[in-house]
């Protein structure tokens, strides 16, 4: 078996309890100490980093409820310098958290890697529409202006 020619073992078993969340569930942390939000860059980011524009969006605006100053991480290096005094929260133009949302579309283009996505979402009980222009740098996406619509 060629697993065992480089050591690999079977894990289907160890992986069993492991179940997929939705977009809308919030991800468990354990035994998490959050870094302050200016060490953050998108090179520093964890292993669990999103590979869609999509999941960029989706982790950026789960942040809003969670932890604001850790939004940063998903933001291109331009929007970083750019940020306004209240931080990567603010690039929102919304009243508070995001309370909800819907991804209403998605397009990417390969070359150059640009990225749109598009939702629906919730804030302080008024819907807004916000368009999320994203671009890659290095291997992964990154949020490089927030549009109000």
């Amino acid at each position: 078996m060629l697993l065992a020619v480089f050591g690999l073992l079977p894990v289907s078993g160890l992986l069993a309890g492991c179940l997929p969340f939705s977009s809308g569930q919030r991800l468990p942390t354990v035994g998490v100490t959050p870094l302050p939000a200016e060490t953050l860059e998108p090179a520093g980011l964890p292993a669990a980093y999103p590979d869609t524009p999509e999941g960029v969006v989706e982790a950026f605006l789960q942040l809003t409820q969670e932890d604001p100053r850790l939004m940063i991480a998903y933001l291109s290096r331009r929007a970083q310098d750019d940020l306004p005094a209240g931080g990567a929260l603010d690039l929102l133009g919304l009243d508070g958290p995001v309370e909800g949302y819907l991804v209403e579309s998605a397009a990417a283009s390969p070359d150059p890697p640009a990225a749109v996505v598009q939702i629906a979402a919730l804030s302080g009980g008024r819907e807004y529409r916000l368009s999320f222009e994203l671009v890659q740098e290095g291997s992964v996406w990154v949020i490089d202006r927030v549009l109000m619509e």
